[in-house]
């Protein structure tokens, strides 16, 4: 079950709208600090790259315990090709770690973000 939440955001003069909803069960992030720099690795390895209309990257990070993966996607809900660049992504999944104990899934009317820890490991 989700709760769904809008918030808009004012940045360098403008205003962007921000729907996001929060996982209401399952797994927690744990230690945030930790869960964010997973989110920034998983960044790292998306990188500023373009996306074609509905194309999505999933990126499988593992929690230090052995026992937690961070599983992150990220994808172009745009009708044109977009660029992502790593500091949005950040943003973005950031977003989902910082807001919603345990994971959500927000879009910024361009790209989808979703952040959601689980049991397990991530296959190799």
């Amino acid at each position: 079950m989700k709760t769904a939440t809008i918030a808009s955001v004012l940045a360098f003069g403008f205003t962007a709208t921000v729907n996001a909803d929060c996982f209401s069960g399952g797994n927690l992030w744990g230690d945030i600090a930790v869960a964010v720099g997973k989110a920034s690795d998983a960044c790292n390895k998306i990188g500023s790259v373009t996306f074609a209309p509905g194309e999505t990257k999933r990126v499988c990070e593992n929690a230090a315990d052995g026992k937690t993966k961070f599983e992150f996607l990220v994808q172009n809900i745009a009708s044109t090709t977009q660029t992502l660049q790593t500091n949005n992504c950040n943003e973005g999944l950031g977003r989902e770690i910082r807001g919603c104990k345990n994971g959500g899934d927000s879009n910024d009317g361009t790209f989808r973000f979703v952040g959601d820890p689980n049991d397990g490991s991530c296959p190799l």
